[in-house]
């Protein structure tokens, strides 16, 4: 028998349940901060060992908990929030806070989960730089389309200083990022190989190191990693219909970056050509070819 441990995360708060087959389920509730999580560790020692601990991503409210929980050996899921959101339906349509938490306890039971999650302090702190990057690209963005319909002195000059401002924000960025990889020969290795593709080059090359860290790990097949980064088609057929394949989920940024080197390398590399080619004959539409 498994005894699982369901948290549903908030911001401020950790809703907790202790799920065991044929009893009855266990609640507790912790503070999101670190007093609260030592509490939590405290009242997860006491009683049978547990098997596991499950948690839904919640945009980084549950990394430091994760993280706190990973140092502590316990083993840890992270659920796929549309499977997981698919089930809970089935289970219960009431939704409250400790509803999630068995739920999710409940989910890992039944679909016999094992654990997903591993921190590595290199891995996070690469993560975390080039995430800020995407974000300080993402402004510069926004900042250039509002100087586009700037028409006189008073904004245009504040949008430009920004601009300015944030090229050298991402200028140390990149200077980090080059730092941290160089000193981890693992790291340098993968981003060598992949400097070595047509189409990607050293900045393509960090995103995926630093979103995809299972590339290179002999665990995940070809077809694994494609669904990881989002671009396996799922088929959509019921009885005689085939219904059109489509990609869902999946990681926004290593997709987004493998779509913007294979848009401009298959105008020069011809054996990507003529893949597309092939694609575009078997009627594709272009943007999936």
């Amino acid at each position: 028998m498994r005894k699982i441990i369901g948290i549903d995360v908030g911001k401020a708060r950790l809703d907790v349940c202790v799920y065991l087959e044929n009893k009855k389920p266990e609640y507790a509730h912790f503070s999101n901060n670190a007093v609260g999580h030592e509490r939590l560790i405290d009242f997860l020692s006491k009683g049978e060992p547990i098997h596991l601990v499950v948690c839904e991503p919640t945009g980084g409210y549950e990394a430091s908990i994760c993280e706190k929980l990973f140092k502590e050996g316990y083993l840890i899921h992270k659920v796929n929030t549309y499977s997981f959101s698919s089930f809970s339906k089935s289970v219960n349509l009431c939704k409250t806070d400790q509803k999630d938490a068995f739920k999710l306890a409940y989910y890992a039971d039944k679909m016999s989960l094992e654990s997903n999650y591993t921190f590595q302090k290199t891995q996070e702190d690469l993560k975390r730089y080039q995430q800020r990057r995407e974000d300080l690209v993402l402004m510069i963005s926004n900042e250039k389309r509002r100087l586009d319909h700037s028409m006189d002195d008073i904004d245009k000059p504040g949008i430009e200083r920004h601009i300015n401002f944030l090229k050298e924000e991402i200028s140390k960025l990149d200077t980090s990022l080059s730092q941290l990889i160089e000193n981890h020969p693992d790291l340098n290795k993968k981003v060598e190989i992949l400097a070595t593709i047509p189409g990607i080059g050293t900045c393509v090359a960090t995103k995926l190191v630093s979103f995809l860290p299972e590339l290179g790990d002999k665990q995940y097949t070809i077809n694994q990693l494609a669904a990881i980064v989002g671009i396996a088609p799922y088929a959509r057929d019921s009885g005689k219909k085939i219904g059109i394949r489509y990609i869902r989920g999946g990681r926004k940024i290593p997709r987004d970056a493998l779509y913007i080197a294979v848009l401009s390398s298959r105008k020069w590399f011809s054996y990507l050509k003529q893949f597309y080619q092939r694609l575009i004959d078997k009627f594709k539409p272009k943007k999936v070819a």
